[in-house]
């Protein structure tokens, strides 16, 4: 009995030894066979799952189903440095430099100096979106077929490096849209961040960011934003044309635009929003103000126009003036053109007040009641001579500091049949304030 058991063990060892030398010469065959092309296939699309995990990558900026700013995958190609010859690697090189160019001296000098080495993976290309990773891929596969590098051990690496933020309509909508800066994380992984903007304010946004921008009036207004700079021999014009019922925002227009994604030393003035950091004396403007203030009787009325506060606009980094301690008789306040936009609004609405909002929120705005729309009204048409007239636009404030000299414009517009209100704040010159050069010396870095 004893003697039938161990016969029973020193078979299932044979059967174990058969086995395994059967699934070694069976991996030897696959991988010396005519089909090493499919299992380099199969690899390289093992590398791509391999390193598909992702960092959070920031959310979608859309308005009228046009995507404005959108996050992609980006890999980058290694080589394994004991794959081929100089020779070979210089043919391989010259077939990826036909559709992507490279520094083949720089990857040849590299792969030299390793190759005797420890195997090491060399980076070959970076910034491979999904669909350049699919043309790589083929082009591959297509070197590969020739004969004499079957017996080769070449082996390839698509590796994820993160995410690359993508502007299809390159410089609409800034300064307001913002950019981002580069980041890598624990795992080596590049991520951005939003610096300025609504990539700033909306930077954690967990799903798609709608704006209630209208696409076409934006485009319009920048084109007129460019024309009036041009016209009028001025720094900046900008615009913004905000609903007085709904304070949403349908175009926030700048002359002084930049791409995001190619940033240059002449844009850096323009980086920040200055409808939300530049402040100045209201001055005359007061005397409107009050007058609205005392025939209205309104308690606290300053505080009703937003003057103690931040106009609230989903914008970061808005400058303000603690006009809280300033007599009500001086004419010494300071805002910024959002919270004079905001001010005004009341006016040409129906008599509430709210935070202008660029994107659309998943609940309705907080509106405040200041006066009764009829009094709202009476009070527009009363103020309507009270400033001189440029054509079409009524000048609400001209005013002139050491920094720089600006005007401020307004007018009521029909778009798709809706009353809206359009201001405009034009500067003529501009010297730039300490925390302005603090703001432009951080993004040099």
């Amino acid at each position: 009995m004893i003697l039938l058991r161990e016969e029973q063990f020193i078979l299932k060892i044979k059967v174990l030894l058969f086995v395994s030398i059967s699934l070694g010469f069976m991996l030897f065959y696959i991988v010396n066979s005519p089909y090493r092309l499919e299992r380099v296939k199969k690899f390289l699309e093992f590398q791509l799952s391999l390193n598909s995990e992702k960092p959070h990558f920031k959310s979608k900026i859309i308005t009228d189903e046009k995507t404005l700013a959108y996050s992609e995958k980006v890999y980058h190609l290694s080589l394994a440095s004991d794959g081929f010859t100089k020779e070979q690697l210089t043919q391989l090189l010259n077939e990826i430099d036909k559709v992507f160019p490279l520094n083949k001296k720089r990857v040849v000098a590299q792969y030299i100096k390793k190759k005797y080495n420890k195997r090491e993976f060399i980076v070959l290309i970076y910034g491979l979106n999904t669909k350049n990773v699919s043309k790589m891929r083929t082009i591959l596969e297509e070197f590969l077929k020739d004969s004499s590098f079957k017996s080769k051990k070449q082996y390839f690496s698509f590796k994820l490096s993160g995410e690359r933020r993508v502007y299809p309509y390159d410089e609409f909508l800034t300064p307001v849209i913002g950019y981002t800066h580069k980041y890598v994380n624990k795992n080596d992984l590049t991520y951005v961040k939003g610096v300025e903007g609504l990539e700033a304010f909306y930077n954690d946004a967990r799903s798609d960011v709608g704006l209630n921008i209208d696409f076409n009036l934006q485009s319009m207004q920048e084109n007129e934003v460019d024309r009036m700079k041009k016209n009028l021999s001025v720094y900046e014009v900008i615009s913004i044309t905000i609903d007085p019922i709904t304070f949403k925002v349908k175009a926030f227009a700048s002359s002084n635009r930049y791409n995001p994604k190619n940033i240059k030393r002449e844009d850096y003035q323009n980086l920040n929003i200055k409808a939300i950091r530049y402040l100045f004396e209201i001055g005359k403007l007061i005397e409107p103000i009050d007058l609205v203030i005392k025939m209205q009787n309104l308690k606290d009325g300053y505080k009703k126009f937003g003057f103690y506060e931040k106009s609230g606009i989903d914008l970061k980094y808005e400058q303000t003036f603690d006009n809280k301690k300033l007599d009500q008789n001086t004419t010494q306040y300071k805002i910024n053109f959002i919270q004079l936009v905001k001010m005004y609004a009341v006016l040409y609405g129906n008599g509430k007040i709210a935070s202008p909002q660029i994107a659309k929120q998943n609940k309705e705005l907080q509106r405040i009641s200041v006066m009764s729309e009829e009094n709202a009204k009476q009070l527009k048409d009363k103020l309507a001579g009270f400033f001189p007239q440029m054509k079409d636009y009524k000048l609400i404030l001209d005013f002139r500091d050491y920094k720089r000299f600006a005007s401020i414009y307004m007018k009521e517009t029909i778009f798709k049949k809706q009353k809206l209100l359009q201001a405009y704040f034009i500067i003529d010159k501009v010297k730039l304030s300490k925390e302005e050069k603090q703001s432009e010396a951080a993004v040099k870095k």
